[in-house]
């Protein structure tokens, strides 16, 4: 993230935004004056997460995982 500012996902929707790590994303909500943890997904070389609908999709160059928001962000078994 730090060498590409595009990889900080921001959903102002949801109140959530997503940061790509090393090995995964974290996603965190947000509010006044406080900040949580939601979920860290696991994602080996994620760069990238964005929200279609009810999943958020973690992106790497070698696959796209899904993740369901209202699963409480659990893997639905799809992945490229």
């Amino acid at each position: 993230m730090f060498y590409d500012h595009k990889a900080f996902a921001h959903d102002e929707a949801l109140s959530l935004f997503a940061v790509p790590v090393g090995g995964g994303v974290y996603v965190l909500s947000y509010g006044e004056g406080w900040l949580k943890e939601e979920a860290f997904l696991p994602h080996l070389d994620a760069e990238r997460a964005l929200r279609i609908g009810d999943t958020y999709f973690t992106v790497s160059p070698r696959r796209v995982k899904a993740w369901s928001i209202l699963e409480g962000f659990n893997f639905t078994g799809r992945s490229t």
